[in-house]
C-alpha cells in the first residue's frame, strides 16, 4: 500500500534532529528513491538515516506537509513541492557579487593570521557555549550569526596585528630618551594602525560576504533546477496519462525530450549538491547551517515529487 506523499515529507522532517549531517541524508535517501523503493520505504529509510539535519528546515517541512495533508485540495502535495523549491534561508540577504579583494599577504603571514584568528575564536567559543540546536534552535541560529560576526572581526584584527608587526620591523622604535622623535613615532604608529584596521575591516566583510554570496548563488541555482525538474516530471506525467490512442507523434517527441532533460537535470543537481556538501564540511557553523537547510529542503522536494509520481504509477 502506497502511503500519501505528505507522509514521506513528514517522515523526512520528523527524522531531522540537529545540524550537521543533512548531506548524507540527502545522498542516501536519494539513492533509496532512485532504486525504486516505495514512498513508505523511503520515509522509513530516511528516518533511520537522518540522525542530524537542519531543525529549522525540519520545522518548515513539517508545516508544509501537515498543511498539505489537511487540505482538501487534490493538488496540495504539488503545491507543497513548489513551496519547498522557494524555501527561504533567512540567513542571508540578496545574492550580490562582492568586490574582489587584493591579497598582498605572504603565505607565512596568512598562516599567522589564521593561527591568531583561530586562537581568538576558540576563546570566544569557550566563553559562549553552543546552544543545543534541537532544544533551542533559535538560540543556535543566533549563535551561528554571532560567531560569524566575531570571526569576521577577529580576521580583521589578526591582519592588522600581522601588518603592524611588519611595520614595526620597517620602522624601528626610537629610544625613549629622544622624546620628540619617540612621540612622532607613536603618533605615526597609531595612525597607521587605524588605517590598517579600517582597511582590513572592509576587506574582511567583503571576503566573508563573497563567501556567503557564492553559497547563496549555488543554492538558488539548485532551487531553479529542482523546480525545472518538478515541471519536467509533471510534463512526463501528463503525457503518460494519455491512452495510446490519444498520444500524438508530438507527444512521443515531447516525452523523449522531457526524459533526456530530466537526466541532464539529475546530473546537474547531483553536482551542485556535492559541491555544497563539500563547502559545508569545511565552513563555519553559519554557512553549514545555510547549506544543510537548503539540502534538507531539496531532499523533501525529491521525496514529494517521487511520491506524487509513484501514486500515479509513473515511476
Amino acid at each position: 500500500m502506497v502511503e500519501p506523499i505528505t507522509d514521506t515529507l513528514l517522515a523526512v522532517a520528523e527524522a531531522a534532529g540537529s545540524v550537521g549531517a543533512a548531506a548524507p541524508v540527502v545522498a542516501e535517501t536519494t539513492a533509496v528513491v532512485t532504486e525504486g523503493a516505495g514512498v513508505a520505504a523511503a520515509a522509513t529509510e530516511t528516518a533511520g538515516l537522518a540522525k542530524e539535519a537542519s531543525p529549522f528546515a525540519a520545522q518548515e517541512v513539517m508545516d508544509l506537509a501537515r498543511g498539505a495533508e489537511a487540505s482538501v485540495d487534490l493538488l496540495a502535495g504539488e503545491h507543497a513541492i513548489r513551496a519547498l523549491t522557494e524555501f527561504p534561508d533567512s540567513l542571508g540577504g540578496p545574492v550580490e557579487t562582492a568586490p574582489d579583494v587584493v591579497n598582498a599577504f605572504t603565505a607565512e603571514q596568512e598562516g599567522a593570521v589564521h593561527a591568531i584568528t583561530e586562537s581568538s575564536l576558540q576563546k570566544w567559543n569557550r566563553e559562549h557555549p553552543q546552544p543545543d540546536p534541537n532544544t533551542n534552535p533559535e538560540a543556535y541560529r543566533q549563535w551561528c550569526e554571532d560567531q560569524w560576526n566575531v570571526e569576521t572581526e577577529y580576521i580583521a584584527d589578526a591582519r592588522t596585528e600581522v601588518s603592524m608587526t611588519q611595520w614595526d620591523r620597517e620602522h624601528p622604535e626610537p629610544k625613549a630618551i629622544k622624546f620628540e622623535e619617540h612621540k612622532r613615532w607613536l603618533e605615526a604608529r597609531e595612525k597607521q594602525k587605524k588605517e590598517f584596521q579600517k582597511r582590513f575591516n572592509e576587506e574582511a566583510r567583503d571576503t566573508r560576504e563573497a563567501e556567503r554570496a557564492s553559497v547563496l548563488a549555488e543554492i538558488n541555482r539548485l532551487r531553479q533546477l529542482t523546480q525545472e525538474r518538478v515541471d519536467i516530471v509533471e510534463g512526463i506525467k501528463a503525457i503518460r496519462r494519455k491512452s495510446d490512442l490519444e498520444k500524438t507523434d508530438q507527444d512521443k517527441i515531447d516525452l523523449a525530450r522531457f526524459q533526456v532533460r530530466k537526466s541532464e537535470l539529475d546530473i546537474q543537481i547531483d553536482a551542485i549538491q556535492a559541491s555544497l556538501r563539500e563547502k559545508a564540511s569545511r565552513s563555519g557553523p553559519l554557512i553549514a547551517l545555510l547549506i544543510n537547510t537548503a539540502l534538507m529542503s531539496a531532499l523533501a522536494v525529491g521525496a514529494l515529487a517521487y511520491g506524487a509520481a509513484q501514486k500515479e504509477h509513473f515511476t
